[in-house]
């Protein structure tokens, strides 16, 4: 005997009638709408993540942050929301463009606990050329990429002048210049994120950083750049796993795809093994 409201196909495989699944449907989006989730029919709280990122690290630590690198701090921006929320934590922010750099460090002025660094991470400690461009968010160690203009415009990309600045690879920086774990590494390098990874592979190799934050340009903006097949099979490699991208709303262009974005990746040894532990943390 077959359940109310199913019935066995002529493969022998068990149906749902059509309004027994809408009857479903509409619990699950009323379910949703008040935060909570029934799988196996056990009632928990949903825990939804990709919209804010010092939010959604809370909540994968459990606790608030306690150090921070930022690469390619530009003016602040990051370093400013990180001061804010965690004003216990210490935040050693790399911005090596001159006048970025100097706007950085009237904006964070009163924030002792951001210690600014005025060089670029990389693969090894020495010093490398900067390209230096129309708008300061698109300065790079490579140089752009011919077929950029197809995603942003040429007169954005256009380099003004260049420069010869400090490079510090994460492998001598942190143990000689940071005396407590790192919680989350953040990168915003401009498709020079494998160089830096690249520099940091004996605290990738023992987890030193639990969370990853970083950029990725998606289409070819930079020559040589960092692609995302390579980035995820790195990180993979060393047993992060990617939790999340940012933006998650739809970006509604004329190509109707991203051509970059952010990924957020954790260390599969870090926390609970339990796929509920999220949901305990955020009741």
């Amino acid at each position: 005997m077959g359940l109310t409201g199913t019935s066995l196909s002529a493969t022998g495989v068990r149906t749902v009638d059509a309004s027994i699944r809408r009857a479903k449907r509409a619990l699950k989006r009323m379910l949703a709408m008040c935060g909570y989730e029934a799988p196996g029919l056990k009632l928990r709280r949903r825990v939804c993540i990709g919209y804010n990122l010092i939010r959604d690290v809370k909540l994968i630590l459990g606790r608030d942050l306690y150090c921070m690198i930022d690469g390619g701090a530009h003016f602040g921006e990051t370093a400013l929301n990180f001061g804010d929320e965690f004003p216990d934590a210490l935040i050693f922010s790399f911005e090596p463009t001159p006048e970025a750099f100097g706007e950085l460090r009237r904006n964070t002025r009163d924030y002792p606990h951001i210690k600014l660094i005025n060089a670029c991470l990389g693969e090894k400690n020495g010093t490398a050329i900067l390209h230096i461009n129309n708008d300061s968010q698109t300065n790079s160690l490579l140089d752009v990429a011919e077929e950029s203009s197809r995603w942003v415009p040429a007169e954005v990309t256009t380099e003004k002048t260049r420069a010869e600045v400090p490079v510090y690879a994460l492998d001598d920086f942190v143990p000689d210049q940071i005396n407590r774990p790192v919680d989350l590494l953040k990168l915003d390098v401009q498709g020079y994120e494998m160089m830096v990874l690249r520099g940091a592979a004996e605290l990738l190799a023992r987890a030193a950083f639990p969370l990853i934050y970083l950029e990725i340009c998606y289409v070819p903006q930079y020559r040589d750049q960092t692609s995302l097949p390579d980035l995820y099979s790195l990180l993979y490699g060393y047993g992060y796993r990617l939790v999340s991208t940012y933006p998650s709303e739809f970006d509604a262009r004329d190509y109707k795809y991203r051509v970059g974005g952010d990924l957020l990746f954790v260390h599969e040894s870090y926390g609970s093994t339990s796929p509920n532990h999220l949901s305990k943390k955020d009741d």
